[in-house]
This record gives structure tokens, C-alpha cells and sequence, in this order.
């Protein structure tokens, strides 16, 4: 099976690219930033940005752990649209009535396991402890 990458189009008509990896250390789906948008003149640091990692390998920083690639794949397209109401605001938030995403990848019909099996890593480095923001926050507010 290929590796999960998936494209987004954020609002705006603006293209994100994520990987999504099931890391077994922590049960969870860990959701790689591959390409988005420069920032602009905002402030692209990890904490302004809600990113984690590397600079070259960020991903996307979320507080609770995606037990689901469907809230994987939710969380990506969230932070999407939150960066590009980001870069065109200041201000890091859902943007209103923003429609709920729907899979038209050729993943859309595997199933959980079999997802998890064909995208382990190995060995990933456990997260830093970072303060709450407000993105961390969204999934409670929106679920």
C-alpha cells in the first residue's frame, strides 16, 4: 500500500500536502506537514504556527491523540483552513461555516488496520510537552 499522502485545498483555493503516519508508541496518528503556503510577513514560528518537529519534517501539533485516520484527516484539513485564516487574519481559528471533508482518495474504503499496518514508523521521537493553544483546542469545540 502506498504511503498516505493526501492533497488539500484549503479555502482560498490554496493546496496542502500531508503524510499521515500511525506511530504504535503512542496509539495515535501523527499528521505530517509536506507542503502548504509560505506565511507571509506572520510569525512562522512553531507555536504561532501550531507545528512540531523539524524544520524540515513539521507536523501538525495536536494535544489529544488521533486514535482514527478519519480524525487524522480532520485534523489536517482543520489546520489548513486555520492557516490560511492565519495568513490572511493574524489570527489562528476555524474559519465560519467551514464544511465538514470528505475522502475521494483511493484510502477512503481501507479499513483502520490495514491503514496502520502499511503506514508504521518504526522509531518516532516523542513529543514535546507544549503549552495549550488554541488549535489544540478545536477538536473538543467542534466535536
Amino acid at each position: 500500500m502506498p504511503q498516505h499522502r493526501i492533497k488539500y485545498r484549503a479555502r482560498g483555493g490554496f493546496d496542502y500536502e500531508f503524510t499521515f503516519t500511525w506511530t504504535p508508541q503512542v496509539n495515535a496518528w501523527r499528521v505530517y506537514i509536506d507542503r502548504q503556503p509560505g506565511y507571509g510577513n506572520r510569525n512562522a514560528s512553531e507555536v504561532a504556527t501550531h507545528r512540531l518537529g523539524t524544520t524540515s519534517r513539521p507536523y501538525v501539533c495536536w494535544t489529544t491523540p488521533l486514535r482514527s485516520y478519519e480524525d487524522a484527516r480532520q485534523v489536517a484539513a482543520l489546520w489548513a483552513d486555520s492557516t490560511q485564516q492565519y495568513i490572511a487574519t493574524g489570527v489562528f481559528g476555524v474559519p465560519p461555516q467551514r464544511p465538514r471533508v470528505r475522502d475521494d482518495s483511493t484510502l477512503s474504503g481501507v479499513s483502520e488496520n490495514r491503514l496502520r499496518a502499511a503506514s508504521t514508523t518504526p522509531s518516532i521521537p516523542p513529543t514535546p510537552h507544549r503549552p495549550t493553544g488554541p488549535m489544540r483546542r478545536l477538536l473538543e469545540r467542534l466535536g
